[in-house]
């Protein structure tokens, strides 16, 4: 897992209730799934560079290998988790992200095809709510070990607004068969993930 030191939010949660309460509405916490079956290294890294250029990329988890779900005749998927903060608002991010995932390269049109790269908006600070095509939180999130294994290294004590539990108990509670299936194989490398932090 990587830090980066430049943001002052690095080590808070703070809720869009309470950035609006002060007066600081400007900056909002997100965290980020991201995954590749198609040179995923190279994607991967892709993203995370254009995340920094957009915006205030904090952290970024180790890469996790998954085997695929909805068609077993594909190549393993890699995953990772990032947080970052920005300043757009939750439906002009997805907006934003559909475009990075071009950007990289993505050309998949459905879940039996192979993906250069997806990027899912898991939390938007605490808020709970449903824009159609983005719901907040994901709804992944308390079923899928390859989503909340990256996200337990970032943040394993935040609490999911409509669940209650934290990451770490949600990720406890996954079939321990799938969790056997998302095995931790390290960070990136170190040059590419700095570069995306800088």
């Amino acid at each position: 897992m990587y830090d980066s030191t430049a943001s002052t939010l690095r080590d808070g949660h703070r809720s869009a209730a309470d950035t609006s309460r002060a007066g600081l509405s400007t900056w909002h916490r997100v965290y980020l799934s991201l995954g590749s079956n198609v040179e995923p290294e190279r994607h991967l890294q892709a993203a995370l560079l254009r995340l920094r250029e957009r915006f205030r990329l904090v952290q970024v988890s180790n890469t996790w290998r998954t085997a695929p779900i909805h068609c077993a005749d594909q190549p393993c998927y890699l995953n990772l988790a990032a947080a970052m903060d920005t300043r757009a608002e939750p439906e002009e991010l997805y907006r934003q992200l559909k475009l990075l995932e071009q950007d990289v390269g993505r050309c998949k049109h459905s879940r039996s095809e192979p993906c250069e790269i997806d990027v899912d908006i898991l939390f938007y600070d605490d808020l709970v709510a449903d824009f159609g095509r983005l719901r907040l939180p994901h709804r992944s999130i308390p079923h899928c070990a390859y989503v909340l294994a990256p996200l337990a290294e970032l943040a394993p004590d935040l609490v999911h607004p409509t669940e209650g539990r934290t990451i770490a108990q949600l990720l406890a509670r996954i079939d321990p068969a799938q969790r056997q299936g998302v095995e931790d194989i390290g960070p990136l490398p170190r040059e590419a993930v700095d570069d995306a932090l800088r």
